[in-house]
C-alpha cells in the first residue's frame, strides 16, 4: 500500500521523523503563514470547552456519591 502524501513532500525511506516534521512545518508556513498552524482552533474550542465544563461539573457533583 502506498503512503498518502497530500502535501507532495519528499518522504523517502531513511529520512528522519524530525526532517519530515520540519518539511511539513515549512510547507504550512509557506502556504498559509502563521495562521495555518491555528486552522480549526475555534472549532476545537467550541467542542471541547462545553464538553470539559460539563464533565468537571458532573464530576464534582457526583464525586461524593461514588466514593
Amino acid at each position: 500500500m502506498k503512503a498518502f502524501n497530500t502535501l507532495g513532500l519528499n518522504i523517502k525511506p531513511g529520512r528522519s521523523k524530525f526532517a519530515i516534521t520540519l518539511d511539513v512545518t515549512k510547507h504550512i508556513f509557506k502556504m498559509d503563514g502563521i495562521a495555518g498552524f491555528y486552522r480549526g482552533y475555534w472549532a476545537s474550542l467550541s467542542a471541547y470547552v462545553p464538553n470539559s465544563a460539563l464533565w468537571w461539573g458532573f464530576y464534582h457533583f457526583y464525586q461524593g456519591t461514588i466514593n
